[in-house]
């Protein structure tokens, strides 16, 4: 993880930093607006102008089978290509890619699941650790985990009738996107190594509660009550000053 927001000059920066140990990159950011800046952006160091690729939802879909092709080719099993794929949603499932580093930003804990899926992907092939980075976009407009916009409200006891009860008053959201960074900061204070169980320990305690809510039609955890228990009510209670900043 890594704690600094970061706007796309920074990005670009920590991105050629990082390319340089490990040769090959996939990016993941949340827009493609984001995707093209990035891109274009990386496109004018003349060391890495022919080492880039970009991959988002607007390519039509001639264009989008040749981009997939050449993705494949460059990026797929038995490639010894080295270079940077800038992409969006769109390579979080469904090609089989894979590179050494795998560069995201925060999203919800079951988007990073699948983008941490691309990391190492061919690893019995050629023997390297992956490592996976989360960065946090830089605040613009007030919002830096675009597009992910389902929103829970985290409420102390169990009747949400007395305001002073909750840190997080009665009008105020969160993202799925914020609830997963806090369980990220509580969980990777010693690295992670994703296996079957931790990836569901993380998908639990970052998505259960709130889908659960979401199912039943409302957007309410009551932490103290509800999940006072729960590891997910601890870790809500400690990081609820960052929480509150939203």
């Amino acid at each position: 993880m890594h704690d600094a927001e970061l706007n796309i000059d920074e990005l670009v920066t920590f991105v050629k930093w990082r390319w340089k140990n490990y040769g090959k990159v996939i990016v993941f950011v949340n827009t493609v607006e984001r995707a093209i800046s990035l891109y274009t952006k990386l496109k004018e160091d003349s060391g890495l102008r022919d080492k880039i690729l970009l991959a988002h939802s607007r390519f039509s879909k001639k264009d989008r089978k040749r981009k997939e092709e050449e993705i494949h080719l460059k990026f797929g099993r038995n490639s010894d290509f080295e270079g940077i794929l800038i992409t969006t949603q769109v390579a979080e499932a469904g090609l089989n890619i894979s590179a050494p580093l795998v560069i995201t930003e925060l999203a919800p804990m079951d988007s990073l699941i699948q983008r941490a899926g691309r990391c190492a992907r061919f690893r019995e092939i050629n023997k390297v650790k992956g490592e996976v980075i989360v960065v946090k976009p830089k605040v613009e407009n007030g919002r830096w985990y675009a597009p992910y916009f389902d929103y829970i409200r985290l409420r102390k006891g169990g009747s949400g009738t007395n305001k002073n009860d909750a840190f997080i008053k009665n009008k105020e959201r969160i993202t799925l996107s914020e609830l997963t960074w806090v369980v990220l900061l509580e969980k990777a204070k010693t690295d992670i190594t994703l296996n079957w169980n931790t990836e569901k320990e993380l998908l639990n305690l970052s998505l259960d509660y709130a889908y659960s809510a979401f199912i039943n039609g409302s957007d309410i955890i009551y932490f103290k009550d509800q999940i006072k228990d729960e590891e997910i009510g601890e870790i809500v209670e400690q990081y609820k000053d960052e929480l509150r900043g939203g």
